[in-house]
C-alpha cells in the first residue's frame, strides 16, 4: 500500500488555494469548485487514480471525471468505502450520531 504524502498535499494546497490550476477545469459556475479542488490536492498526496466508471475516482478532463472528483457525497462515498485501495488515503470514518463531526483528515 501506497502512503499518501501530506507534505505534498500542504504543498499544493498552499500554491493553488487562490489561484487556479490550468491542469483542471474551473467548476465555478457549475455549482462550486471546492471538490474539485480537495481531489487535486487528494491526488498530489496519493498520485494514484481510480478508473473504475462511476464507482471509481479519477479526472482526465472537464468531460471525462468520475463523479466522485467534483461531487461532495460522490467523494465522501468513495472515501469512506474504498477499503481496498493501493494509496492509504488518510483518516475517514462515518458516524452514525449526526451531532458529531466526521473524523476526516485529508491534508
Amino acid at each position: 500500500m501506497k502512503d499518501y504524502n501530506r507534505e505534498k498535499v500542504i504543498k499544493y494546497a498552499k500554491k493553488w488555494a487562490y489561484k487556479r490550476n490550468p491542469k483542471y477545469y474551473n467548476y465555478d459556475l457549475l455549482g462550486g469548485d471546492c471538490t474539485n479542488f480537495v481531489s487535486q490536492c487528494i491526488y498530489e498526496g496519493s498520485k494514484i487514480m481510480n478508473y473504475t466508471k462511476t464507482l471509481g475516482w479519477y479526472y482526465n478532463n472537464a468531460n471525462d471525471k468520475s463523479p466522485s472528483w467534483t461531487g461532495v457525497d460522490f467523494l465522501y462515498k468513495f472515501l469512506i468505502n474504498n477499503t481496498k485501495s493501493r494509496t492509504n488515503w488518510g483518516n475517514f470514518r462515518h458516524s452514525k450520531d449526526r451531532n458529531r463531526r466526521y473524523n476526516t483528515n485529508i491534508i
